[in-house]
C-alpha cells in the first residue's frame, strides 16, 4: 500500500469517528425523548387531568354562597347552604362514555346531600346522589325514571360530617361503575336501560357538583379517560355476566 493510500484511510478513519457519533446522537436523544413522552402520557392517563378553569356557578335560585378556589393546579369548592340548592357546573368538552371521573367530597354541616356528581352517560346523564333523602341514602338518579331512593342502585350508608370522602365515578359501555374510598358500591349495566336527571339537576350538566341544604366542599377532581386495557377488562366482565345470566335461566 502506497504512502497516499495510507494517508487516504487515515483521513476517511478520522471523518468517520468524528461524524458517527453525531449523527446517531440525534436518533438517540429522539428515542430517550419519547419514551419518557410515553411515560409522561402514561402517568397522565392512570392519575386523571385535573378539570381547572372552567367551573361556573349553576344559579339554581336560592343558591348559598360559593366560593371557587382554582389556580390551574388545584381546585376547591366551597357549595354554602342554599334553598335548597347550592351547585356549580363544568364548562369545558365533557365525554360521553369510557371515561373515569374522581373527586374528593366533605359535609361540614347539614344533613342531606353534599357532593352529588352529575355525568353523562351515552346520550342521557345521571346524578351520584351522597347522602340524599334526609341523609341516608345513596344511588343514581335516574334509571328508568326511577330516582336513587327507588332503583337497582339504592344503598344505605351514614356519611358522617366534617370527613372527606373519595368517590370515583366510571362509565363504559357496558357499565357504570361508582367507588367510594376505593370500594366498589354501585355496578349497573347499561343495557336496556335509560338515565336521566331530576329536572332541578339540568343545570349541573354535562357535568356538575350539587348540595342540598349543606356546606360542602368539593376537591381533587380529575377526568381521565380509560385505557384499551381496561375497556377489555370491562368487555369480558360483560360477557362473562351474560353467559353467567344465560345459564341460570336455561336451568
Amino acid at each position: 500500500m502506497t504512502q497516499k493510500s495510507i494517508k487516504t484511510l487515515l483521513v476517511f478513519a478520522a471523518l468517520l469517528a468524528f461524524t458517527g457519533p453525531s449523527h446517531f446522537a440525534p436518533q438517540v436523544a429522539s428515542a430517550q425523548e419519547s419514551q419518557v413522552e410515553k411515560k409522561t402520557v402514561a402517568s397522565s392517563a392512570e392519575a386523571g387531568a385535573l378539570m381547572t378553569g372552567e367551573w361556573t356557578e349553576c344559579s339554581f335560585g336560592g343558591d348559598g354562597p360559593i366560593e371557587i378556589k382554582d389556580d390551574g393546579k388545584s381546585l376547591n369548592v366551597k357549595l354554602s347552604v342554599g334553598d335548597p340548592i347550592t351547585g356549580v357546573a363544568w364548562e369545558g368538552d365533557a365525554p360521553s362514555e369510557n371515561y373515569e371521573i374522581s373527586y374528593e367530597a366533605m359535609r361540614d354541616d347539614g344533613f342531606d346531600f353534599f357532593g352529588a356528581l352529575t355525568f353523562p352517560i351515552g346520550d342521557g346523564h345521571a346524578t351520584l346522589v351522597p347522602a340524599g333523602w334526609g341523609g341516608g341514602v345513596f344511588g343514581l338518579s335516574s334509571i328508568n325514571n326511577q330516582d336513587a331512593s327507588e332503583n337497582e342502585t339504592t344503598q344505605y350508608i351514614p356519611f358522617e360530617s366534617d370527613q372527606w370522602y373519595k368517590f370515583r365515578v366510571r362509565v363504559t359501555k357496558q357499565h357504570v361503575i361508582v367507588w367510594v374510598d376505593d370500594k366498589e358500591k354501585i355496578k349497573v349495566t347499561r343495557e336496556g336501560k335509560t338515565f336521566s336527571v331530576r329536572a332541578e339537576m339540568d343545570l349541573c350538566k354535562p357535568i356538575g357538583f350539587a348540595a342540598f341544604q349543606c356546606d360542602a366542599n368539593v376537591r381533587a377532581v380529575t377526568l381521565r379517560h380509560l385505557t384499551d386495557s381496561e375497556l377489555k377488562a370491562s368487555d369480558s366482565n360483560s360477557e362473562a355476566v351474560k353467559e353467567s345470566s344465560s345459564g341460570q335461566s336455561s336451568q
